[in-house]
């Protein structure tokens, strides 16, 4: 098993400082998506990374913000991918909850542009700097 941490930069300009220090601490920002009037915020949990049974997971954390980027609610999951559909570039990436459960999986396209194919990339791509050292 490896854990490791997303290295990414994170911008939290909607949060207070104590709140931006804590989530800079805590969580990588990855993306921003719009849906009519809410933005939707993604975050992956620093060292969260874990790479076992062929089988890569990461936690991820979605804050759905108002127009006034007020947050409105935070989604916990666990997103979840497989090292043949790594390989492949293409296939399923699995959400969970925090348990495991499966919530709902979505199709992964490697470079792809939607939300789950990005989270896929980083997903993959952690697995891959592992594999080329040895960690995995």
């Amino acid at each position: 098993m490896v854990r490791a941490s997303a290295l990414l930069l994170c911008g939290l300009a909607f949060c207070s400082n104590a709140l931006a220090d804590r989530m800079k601490d805590n969580w990588d920002f990855i993306m921003s998506s719009n849906d009519q009037s809410v933005r939707y915020d993604y975050y992956l949990r620093k060292g969260s990374f874990i790479h076992q049974n062929g089988k890569s997971t990461i936690l991820v954390q979605q804050l759905a913000n108002d127009s006034a980027s007020r947050p409105m609610k935070v989604f916990y999951y666990q997103a979840e991918i497989s090292d043949s559909t790594c390989n492949a570039g293409y296939g399923k990436i699995n959400f969970n909850d925090t348990t495991g459960k499966l919530l709902q999986d979505f199709d992964y396209i490697s470079n792809g542009e939607s939300n789950s194919s990005v989270i896929g990339d980083l997903v993959c791509g952690m697995r891959n700097t592992f594999q080329r050292e040895g960690k995995i």
